[in-house]
């Protein structure tokens, strides 16, 4: 683990924490894929503050792009998803049951995207709806920032 550190990134309101393998000095190369984050990206370089873990900038961008999946399922609709898109040059990273983060090529269209991914059985979502998932995971609780209910991950009205 000493190769390994955990940076935070801060972005407005919200941080979040991504492993990141050490490099030179104090520069890294992001290994998660940000699920909050909208400044970095699955393997950009990063300058971080070695006192605080902290990122300070990005250096170097990989030329991914990141998004949220939804599907239905479990662990093991997980693997298959994760099957189908990794070939399409698409990583995932699970969240809880329902919600994963993507990486995928820049150069990707949003239209092929969501191709492949409903291809794959699943749909892209917005951050807002996967915050809420992360959030309520589970229960039926509203967003204490607008008031949408989620069930499995998922907005929806009807509970």
């Amino acid at each position: 683990m000493d190769n390994y550190v955990k940076i935070r990134v801060v972005e407005n309101d919200m941080a979040e924490n991504l492993w990141a393998t050490k490099l030179s000095g104090n520069l890294a190369k992001i290994n998660n894929i940000p699920f909050l984050s909208k400044s970095v990206n699955f393997k950009d370089i990063v300058r971080y503050c070695p006192d605080h873990k902290t990122m300070l900038e990005v250096v170097e961008r990989s030329g991914f792009k990141t998004t949220g999946i939804a599907y239905a399922g479990e662990q093991k609709e997980y693997q298959a998803l994760r099957k189908a898109l990794e070939p399409k040059g698409i990583e995932v990273e699970g969240m809880v049951p329902g919600i994963c983060t993507a990486a995928y090529p820049e150069t990707m269209s949003q239209e092929t995207l969501k191709d492949i991914v409903e291809s794959a059985g699943a749909m892209l979502t917005d951050k807002h709806t996967m915050k809420l998932g992360i959030q309520h995971a589970g229960n039926t609780q509203g967003c204490s920032c607008c008031g949408k209910k989620v069930k499995d991950g998922k907005p929806n009205e009807n509970i």
